[in-house]
């Protein structure tokens, strides 16, 4: 009898530790799997050179939800260059934080590197189809502006036959500038600026410029949206 009670302890004791071992063993994979996707989308954003802000404090789902909305508010921008329109890119965000607030952060995951991964795949595209343009401009931009101080061009946005670029001083110190460029019989040439604001007044002197350049005529920010010529 005694021999019979202690095996039932034993036993009794033995599924006691098994169950504590998987209820361990869940909690460590849902910690590391949660962490894992948290690292995913802080490697995302630095793929795309996208702002980040500081999560250390936040937890997990918050780590997540924030960089996500990081993501978003950079690949913005980019979208005006591709076939992608507002509401494609809204509607992928919009599903990845339904996952998110289900702690389905595998699947946000997936949702967003895929579209993140499209849109890089298209402006890829898009460069490569506008080398020639980029060249062009470079050249009608540095006509008018100070040899004597460094900077780079960025932000090119190119649509039919006009475009605009920002300037940006290598000297943090100096305000960028903007151009806008029209394409005329084959040459770009500058018709606005530099200049750190085009009013409406001065942009409704050009009836068909494209109203993607007439309501934001240039990223004129030390932001680098898109497109580091």
């Amino acid at each position: 009898m005694e021999s019979k009670r202690n095996k039932l302890i034993m036993i009794s004791a033995v599924i006691i530790i098994a169950i504590i071992l998987i209820i361990i063993s869940v909690a460590i994979y849902f910690y590391s799997t949660n962490y894992y996707y948290s690292e995913k989308f802080q490697e995302l954003i630095s793929q795309n050179s996208c702002e980040t802000i500081d999560t250390t404090d936040k937890k997990t789902k918050e780590k997540i939800s924030t960089a996500s909305k990081n993501l978003k508010e950079c690949l913005e921008p980019k979208i005006d260059y591709i076939d992608i329109s507002e509401k494609e890119l809204n509607d992928s965000f919009k599903n990845a934080d339904i996952n998110i607030d289900d702690e389905k952060y595998q699947k946000a995951f997936q949702i967003v590197r895929d579209l993140t991964a499209s849109i890089n795949e298209k402006l890829s595209s898009y460069t490569a189809a506008n080398e020639e343009n980029f060249n062009a401009i470079d050249q009608a931009t540095g006509s008018v502006t100070d040899s004597s101080i460094p900077y780079s061009l960025v932000n090119y946005r190119i649509i039919g036959n006009w475009a605009s670029v920002t300037i940006l001083p290598n000297d943090e110190k100096i305000e960028p500038v903007g151009v806008l460029l029209k394409n005329e019989s084959g040459l770009w040439k500058v018709v606005l600026g530099p200049g750190s604001y085009f009013s409406l007044s001065q942009l409704i002197k050009y009836p068909d410029l494209p109203d993607k350049i007439k309501n934001n005529p240039n990223n004129i920010t030390r932001k680098i949206y898109i497109l580091n010529n």
